[in-house]
């Protein structure tokens, strides 16, 4: 989101400074943009370690030389300033180039590809009481978690789930809208995301969804999700998942934990 207007002021600003080599302090900030340029690239490359070691050392050193040469700038050499240009676009874009590279080269899934390596990364989220217990898992920056999953499910998931759809608002309700994703594009019949994007937001409430149950709406409750941390204090989705568990009997089909919303336990 930020990429085009960062883009538009190096492009602008740089411009701007190159035209006014002639005055010590443009040369001065055009060698520390460079240099800064390259240090930072360098510092993310070394989040990585393994990852083109060599790079980051590369990238140094072409923003120090890139440096040197820019505060001599004002000089009329050809040989020079072609030198330094060409050292300045290495120190700047050899880093983007790679992440670019390394991003394109692997397969990427859910809504939240990362660019670059991959590297270890841990989502905070919790586990409402019936989805399993146990805390979030980290994983790796090219895959997403649970949450951020849509998924793909199983056939017989998929059979049950599309059972007299035609009677219901929704075929299931599941907490987070990637979850909900997965099983409505496997069923092609609507599917309702409990607490939003995060499955942290109060919609629906415990009573709305109750009301939404009593009135035959929603035919079965997947459970399976987390729920992020709500910083509004929401607490409806794992209000709901006790009340699931607590009035509605649990059937797995394909590894799936099922609740029929339409036969409460008597």
């Amino acid at each position: 989101a930020l990429a085009p207007a960062v883009g538009a002021c190096v492009g602008l600003g740089g411009g701007l400074l190159w035209r006014r080599r002639g005055s010590w302090w443009a040369r001065l900030v055009l060698a520390a943009t460079v240099l800064g340029t390259a240090l930072w690239a360098a510092q993310l490359l070394a989040r990585t370690p393994t990852y083109l070691p060599w790079l980051r050392w590369a990238l140094v050193l072409a923003g120090a030389v890139a440096a040197l040469g820019l505060l001599v700038a004002h000089l009329r050499n050809r040989v020079l300033l072609t030198g330094v240009l060409a050292a300045g676009l290495v120190a700047g874009l050899g880093g983007p180039t790679a992440y670019a590279v390394s991003t394109a080269a692997q397969p990427h899934t859910g809504a939240i590809p990362t660019a670059g390596p991959s590297t270890e990364r841990v989502f905070p989220a919790r586990l409402a009481p019936g989805f399993g217990g146990g805390t979030a898992r980290p994983h790796r920056s090219t895959q997403t978690g649970t949450l951020l999953d849509a998924g793909s499910p199983g056939a017989e998931v998929t059979r049950t789930l599309s059972v007299n759809a035609s009677s219901y608002t929704w075929v299931a309700a599941v907490v987070g809208s990637n979850r909900a994703a997965g099983y409505q594009l496997a069923t092609e019949q609507p599917v309702m995301a409990l607490g939003g994007f995060n499955g942290s937001d109060p919609a629906p409430t415990l009573t709305e969804f109750q009301q939404l149950v009593a009135a035959g709406d929603v035919h079965f409750y997947i459970a399976g999700g987390v729920g992020m941390a709500s910083t509004t204090g929401s607490d409806d989705v794992h209000q709901i998942a006790t009340w699931v568990t607590a009035h509605y009997t649990a059937t797995t089909v394909d590894g799936v934990t099922l609740y029929d919303l339409s036969r409460p336990i008597d």
